[in-house]
């Protein structure tokens, strides 16, 4: 993918493949978004401390994607860091990779999100590292779009683009999260 084309959806990216150092280049910043699915089909968000001012700002787990690091790597590593989840915890070699996609962006960066979708394999509630203060698992769309209705326009865009995705890969199953149901989820996507 030319990442000077900026796609505003999510594009494919391979999940156990370096990022090429063009994604380094000065005001970029590979970044690892986890769709972080439980055993019960519910998909867990975290409040980080810096979205303070917005009660509904909840996210996906994120962080950097360090250079010579895949992507797979990466989303081990930071659900690791944010929520203290080992290894054993996670299907890691059932991850997949849902998209790439720029947001956040600011004068100084702009972050180029890797969203993958992770799921757990153990019941197991995080523990949250000084980054993030507060954590959920949303269990459909009106759920979903009332936690994240204080994250910037892009955030929640890609949260719902993600989701959608999730759900059309068969990814998200269960009655909340039937096609059906997201389709003011997708008409929000569309037009925001």
């Amino acid at each position: 993918m030319n990442i000077q084309q900026r796609p505003t959806h999510l594009a494919p990216f391979d999940l156990d493949k370096e990022l090429a150092s063009a994604q380094y280049a000065e005001g970029m910043r590979p970044t690892v978004s986890v769709l972080v699915r439980n055993l019960v089909g519910a998909v867990m968000l975290v409040c980080p401390r810096k979205a303070d001012e917005h009660a509904n700002a909840f996210m996906f787990p994120q962080g950097a994607i360090e250079r010579h690091e895949s992507p797979r790597d990466a989303a081990a590593r930071v659900l690791r860091q944010e929520c203290a989840f080992t290894e054993d915890l996670l299907e890691i070699a059932q991850a997949r990779a849902l998209g790439i996609s720029p947001i956040e962006s600011s004068a100084e960066v702009t972050k180029i999100h890797h969203v993958v979708f992770l799921s757990l394999r153990k019941k197991r509630e995080p523990i949250l590292n000084h980054e993030n203060r507060d954590h959920l698992y949303v269990t459909g769309p009106n759920f979903l779009w009332s936690k994240i209705t204080g994250c910037r326009p892009p955030k929640r865009k890609l949260i719902i683009t993600a989701v959608i995705q999730a759900v059309e890969s068969e990814l998200l199953l269960s009655k909340r999260w039937q096609l059906n149901r997201l389709q003011d989820l997708r008409r929000y996507a569309a037009h925001h």
